[in-house]
Order: structure tokens, then C-alpha cells, then sequence
């Protein structure tokens, strides 16, 4: 591979690794893979259904962004490299308003709680990875973060088989809160659920302090992308 475009890749790769790694602190993810791996009943496989699950709502979101994106450049017939910043200035304030929106919002008297584990019981392989795709999906720090990094790979000048492998890198990593727990040497049972009770509680407990800290720092970088 020519230098100049190793140049190129490692530039774009510069520009999302930060937000890939802002977008993988997601506590909510990890809760419920936590709450899966403390299930009696095939935890790994129910979790890898998860993963495949959220793995496809990024790729569907890749691919509107793509298009989205393919669509104003032939409309406009301009390089929407110039776009770029404003792009992030937008997806900035996005976070921003998400962050002090988590901030000042205050529990309804008498609301569900937000993590069910219940709903866990009664699903199969199949309703895990649907499950894992809307959570994934709904995760507004993880897409916003995402659809940036997203924009920087499709605008770059790299040849396709390189955004994609991008792309793919990018959402591994941003789902590394998922997969990572599946690297612990854990079994099913009663002494391994009761270790994994208390993380999985204090990541409950402070998951707003996380994603608010998530949300500010990726958008404290868009801000800095989009005024550098």
C-alpha cells in the first residue's frame, strides 16, 4: 500500500478512535450484559446474540449515514469534506444538549425502574439480539458519537474497502462493552453470580454520571473539530 495513503488512513484514524472510544462507555450496555452473563442458561450465547444484535443497528446505521451523505454530495455536486465541521458542530451541540438534558431531569415519582431483569427470564437467542439492536439503537451518546466518526471515514479520501474496515473497527470498538465481558473466564454459577452482582450494581448506580462524562468529553472533541 502506497505511503501517502497509509498517511490518509492514519489521519482519518486520528480523527475517530476518540469518538469510538467515548461511544463505548456505555454503562446501560453493560448492565444488561452482566445481567446476561448471570443467567443459568447458555449466558455466553445469549450475550453473543446481543453483541450480533447491536453489531447490526451500527451497521444500519452506517449505511444511512452513507447514504445520507452520498445523497447531498450528488445533489450539491460538491465535496462534502467542506461540510465536515459544520457536521460536527451540529452532532456537538446534540451531545451537549443530551448531556445537561441526563443532568437536570429527575426521576418520575413512581416510575418503572429502568433496568427490567425480569424481561431477561422469557427470551430466547433471537429476542436477545432484537434486544441487543434497540438498545444499541436507542443509545443516543453511542449514535451521535458514532454518526461523527462515521462521517469523518465516509468523507475521507480512501479508497471503500478501507472506509469499511474502518467502520468495522469503529463499531467493535464502540460495542466493546458488550464483547469485553465475554472475555472473563466465567461459568454459570451461584459464586460467579454473586461477583458480578456488585459491578453490575455500581455501574447501575452512577450509569448517569458515565454517560453525562461520555456525552461531555465527545462533544467538548466535536467542538474542538469543528473550530480547530
Amino acid at each position: 500500500m502506497p505511503t501517502g495513503t497509509i498517511g490518509k488512513v492514519l489521519t482519518v484514524w486520528s480523527q475517530v478512535w476518540p469518538l469510538a472510544v467515548a461511544g463505548a462507555l456505555s454503562p446501560s450496555i453493560t448492565v444488561i450484559v452482566l445481567a446476561l452473563l448471570m443467567r443459568p442458561d447458555r449466558p455466553r450465547a445469549r450475550v453473543l446474540a446481543f453483541w450480533l444484535g447491536a453489531a447490526v443497528a451500527m451497521l444500519v446505521w452506517a449505511i444511512l449515514i452513507s447514504s445520507a451523505l452520498w445523497g447531498i454530495v450528488t445533489d450539491t455536486e460538491r465535496d462534502l469534506q467542506r461540510f465536515s465541521r459544520a457536521i460536527d458542530l451540529v452532532l456537538a451541540i446534540l451531545l451537549l444538549a443530551f448531556a445537561l438534558w441526563r443532568i437536570f431531569r429527575k426521576a418520575r415519582p413512581g416510575a418503572k425502574p429502568r433496568f427490567d431483569f425480569s424481561e431477561l427470564e422469557r427470551q430466547g437467542l433471537w429476542s436477545e439480539a432484537v434486544f441487543g439492536a434497540v438498545m444499541q439503537g436507542r443509545n443516543v451518546t453511542s449514535v451521535l458519537l458514532f454518526l461523527a466518526a462515521q462521517q469523518h471515514i465516509d468523507t475521507a479520501q480512501i479508497p471503500a474497502y478501507q472506509q469499511l474496515a474502518l467502520t468495522f473497527i469503529v463499531i467493535g470498538i464502540i460495542t466493546a462493552s458488550i464483547w469485553l465481558p465475554l472475555l472473563l473466564p466465567l461459568k454459570a454459577t451461584d459464586a460467579i453470580h454473586s461477583r458480578l452482582t456488585k459491578p453490575r450494581d455500581w455501574l447501575e448506580a452512577h450509569t448517569k454520571v458515565i454517560e453525562v462524562s461520555a456525552a461531555l468529553l465527545g462533544s467538548a472533541y466535536l467542538f474542538y473539530r469543528a473550530f480547530a
